[in-house]
């Protein structure tokens, strides 16, 4: 995949570019060159969503089954998933006054 295929949402975050896929994938990618640093694999069905910790040390993302999982940006390696939602994940916020925290 390149970067001119369909993607659901994208963040960046000083150069590294996060995008969610309908191939159910989060993608890594470096802003200067345009390769893709990494593909973070897991999520099943379509990745919703998107976003940046405000370190941006992580990537959480959210997909249509519900799960939401933690991605470290420099290893490109799942920390955490979290799972219980009955509905398709459309947005994850993290907090800016505690940054081990999601909403």
């Amino acid at each position: 995949m390149d970067m001119t295929e369909e993607f659901q949402t994208a963040f960046i975050h000083r150069d590294l570019l996060a995008s969610a896929s309908y191939d159910m994938t989060v993608r890594l990618w470096d802003v200067e060159t345009g390769e893709c640093r990494y593909i973070l694999i897991g999520h099943s069905p379509y990745v919703m969503v998107v976003v940046y910790s405000p370190q941006g040390d992580q990537v959480a993302s959210g997909d249509e089954g519900g799960s939401v999982r933690i991605w470290n940006t420099r290893t490109g390696e799942c920390c955490h998933t979290f799972t219980g939602h009955t509905e398709t994940m459309t947005g994850i916020v993290y907090s800016k006054w505690r940054t081990d925290h999601l909403w």
